[in-house]
């Protein structure tokens, strides 16, 4: 494959075929761009793979590669992805994430600038659901959307789940995520830390995606008790310097505050 103005969009997934069914429809829409993208689904042995790689054969013109690998985790799958894509651009998109009718022309427009130290977000918008709406909604608003033009973002609003970057701004992609998180919570701050202090400008574009992500308000506090509880060990251990600008490391290192959330 020549890779001369080639995407390569990175899905990484487990047990959500249907969304990944969705996710390729979606794709299969922007007929413009057909013969520069590849696709990469990035499996660990789900258990409805088969049902995957008979679907891929519907899709004679699209470039689909199903990739499967032994670790769950996220972080390994992403930068094996990046590592065997044979594109000139990556873009790496969650199976959790539908693309909006222009996403990949909105990110290629961008993209084939090549300019050597942006990466690139896109904006997200959450689904609504009726008996979570209230959730959604907080969620959404708190979540930055893009305007009028491409604007430099902080590092606490980095996406990887929406992200995309020139393939030749880095040398090494098996170290790009780092795969010794074990819990949720800070991996994309701890990569955006690390990219802004390598000079990289962050930048929101305009290629949106939807997010469906339907979890109870009892569920997403839950997550916050692992940042808390364990997520920022992860964290202290990987990148100390990263994790000192989080309000959970004033908390971690408080030790009545810790008493008192206990």
């Amino acid at each position: 494959m020549n890779n001369i103005d080639k995407i390569s969009l990175i899905i990484t997934t487990y047990n959500r075929s249907k969304n990944i069914f969705k996710i390729i429809k979606l794709i299969n829409k922007q007929l413009n761009l057909h013969n520069k993208i590849e696709i990469l689904i990035c499996d660990s042995n789900s258990k409805d793979k088969l049902k995957i790689l008979n679907h891929i054969k519907n899709y004679n013109s699209l470039d689909i590669r199903y990739v499967n690998l032994k670790k769950n985790n996220q972080a390994y799958k992403r930068n094996i992805g990046a590592k065997v894509s044979k594109g000139e651009y990556i873009i790496f998109l969650d199976d959790d994430c539908f693309p909006e009718s222009n996403f990949l022309f909105n990110f290629y427009k961008k993209l084939k600038l090549k300019r050597k130290r942006d990466i690139y977000c896109g904006t997200v918008q959450y689904i609504k659901k009726s008996n979570i709406k209230n959730l959604i909604k907080f969620r959404d608003d708190r979540s930055i959307k893009y305007k009028n033009s491409s604007k430099k973002i902080l590092v606490k609003n980095f996406v990887t789940m929406n992200m995309g970057l020139n393939k030749k701004n880095f040398s090494n992609y098996e170290n790009f995520f780092d795969k010794r998180f074990n819990f949720y919570g800070f991996e994309d701050f701890e990569l955006a830390y690390r990219l802004e202090k390598r000079g990289y400008n962050i930048e929101l574009i305009s290629s949106k995606i939807f997010h469906k992500d339907f979890r109870s308000f009892k569920i997403w506090l839950k997550r916050f008790q692992y940042m808390g509880e364990f997520g920022i060990h992860d964290i202290c251990k990987i990148n100390i310097n990263a994790a000192k600008k989080f309000i959970f490391y004033k908390i971690y290192k408080n030790r009545f505050l810790i008493s008192f959330f206990k």
